[in-house]
């Protein structure tokens, strides 16, 4: 299984089919840039941000994007930018989102990997945090990370009832301490600065 970049338009064409298959068929969500003629889900942010995908056999089986607000508009993040910790320095501020995994590669590594992904997208353009918003059910997924619960639920016009989470990115001892897999992530990219000092 390959990880990377998502790099044509090809390539995000057949992330916007998983997407589709996830959010709109599956879960049944109504959203208002879902393309239903050819059944995929993209939006403006896929332009601002960085989507990376796991390809199987020549299938992306796997998705998420990593965002960072000062190359977005006012208008790419009409919803998420009033909801973002006022106290963060929007510069080195994230936004990860777009994860979705096909169903049968739920039980494997397949999302700490991802996820892994994004992170070091995070890391390489010297953010400090990253925001993420999720169904309260997944808050215990994204702590195992080290995101914390930054605020009280709020409704998303599209996904409903959602946590808003925060990750320091660089807060090491806290990634240590909890044992996140974003740990050994953050280390490794330390020691790749230092080689190249």
């Amino acid at each position: 299984m390959e990880i990377r970049k998502v790099i044509t338009e090809e390539e995000l064409f057949q992330v916007g089919r998983l997407r589709y298959d996830i959010f709109v068929k599956e879960s049944k969500y109504e959203l208002s840039h879902a393309d239903h003629t050819n059944k995929t889900a993209l939006e403006s942010l896929d332009q601002c941000g960085q989507v990376f995908a796991a390809w199987d056999k020549g299938k992306v089986v796997g998705t998420i994007r990593g965002t960072l607000f000062r190359n977005c508009t006012e208008e790419n993040i009409i919803f998420v930018g009033d909801k973002i910790p006022l106290d963060l320095n929007r510069y080195n501020l994230g936004f990860s989102n777009g994860f979705a995994i096909a169903h049968s590669y739920r039980r494997t590594p397949l999302a700490c990997r991802l996820a892994s992904a994004a992170y070091l997208y995070g890391l390489e353009n010297n953010l400090t945090h990253d925001v993420i918003y999720c169904l309260p059910e997944m808050t215990p997924f994204y702590k195992r990370f080290g995101h914390q619960t930054h605020k009280e639920n709020i409704i998303h016009p599209e996904y409903g009832n959602v946590s808003v989470m925060v990750l320091s990115i660089q807060d090491e001892k806290y990634l240590k301490r909890i044992r996140s897999p974003f740990y050994r992530v953050l280390k490794a990219h330390k020691e790749t600065q230092l080689v190249h000092v």
